[in-house]
């Protein structure tokens, strides 16, 4: 006997269980975090400007000259000086110059010249280090710089008319320079020395007072 062909239902309860049972199954992924909220436009990278090095290796330079002239200067009226003054005791009057006389003020001169160049050279390397402290320093170094800028001069000045008035009062021989030219170059050499010692502490005390250099150096305190 031959079985019967299965009814169109049997097909139909065949056709649905296969549709019921998955074939293959996969893990679910896990959820993705949220992203950060994205900006068109190009990036913007934190700039760290460059001045602080630019003026603190001029600073660290300069003042590290200036000390070992000011150490010079120390050395020669403390050694060489009255040695010159002693080989020159026997010239005729009017053709020698009394050195001892500035002595004790020379040497004061000299020393604040080189305390002052450490103080630039100490300033100069806290800006290369963006220390908060760096431009109290400087600022500080400027004002002094300034104030002893015009007592070198004054001194220095005092000197040379001295020296003028003493070659006029002991009766020296006539100098082919007339004495008012001789004060002209006094006093422009003074007007010169200034300057030139207020040139670095004017262009510190000027660049310090910008409101943007002032933001950024107040924020080294922070980091």
């Amino acid at each position: 006997m031959r079985n019967p062909p299965p009814s169109p239902r049997n097909h139909t309860g065949i056709l649905n269980s296969h549709r019921r049972q998955p074939i293959c199954t996969f893990p679910t992924p896990p959820p993705l975090p949220a992203a950060p909220p994205i900006q068109p436009g190009p990036l913007k990278r934190e700039r760290i400007s460059s001045w602080p090095s630019v003026i603190g290796v001029i600073c660290i330079v300069i003042g590290g000259l200036g000390a070992l002239s000011g150490l010079w200067n120390l050395v020669s009226w403390l050694f060489i000086m009255p040695m010159v003054s002693s080989m020159t005791a026997s010239a005729p009057p009017g053709t020698n110059v009394d050195f001892n006389q500035w002595r004790p003020l020379s040497i004061v001169i000299a020393v604040l010249a080189g305390v002052l160049s450490v103080m630039l050279a100490v300033g100069g390397a806290g800006l290369l280090k963006r220390r908060p402290w760096s431009p109290t320093c400087l600022r500080a170094f400027s004002i002094l710089k300034i104030l002893f800028g015009i007592l070198s001069a004054v001194f220095a000045f005092s000197m040379m008319q001295s020296q003028i008035a003493n070659f006029q009062s002991q009766g020296s021989p006539k100098t082919p320079i007339p004495a008012s030219l001789m004060n002209f170059f006094a006093v422009f050499g003074a007007a010169v020395a200034i300057l030139w010692s207020a040139a670095l502490p004017v262009f510190l005390l000027v660049w310090f007072s910008l409101s943007n250099i002032r933001r950024e150096t107040a924020e080294w305190s922070i980091r």
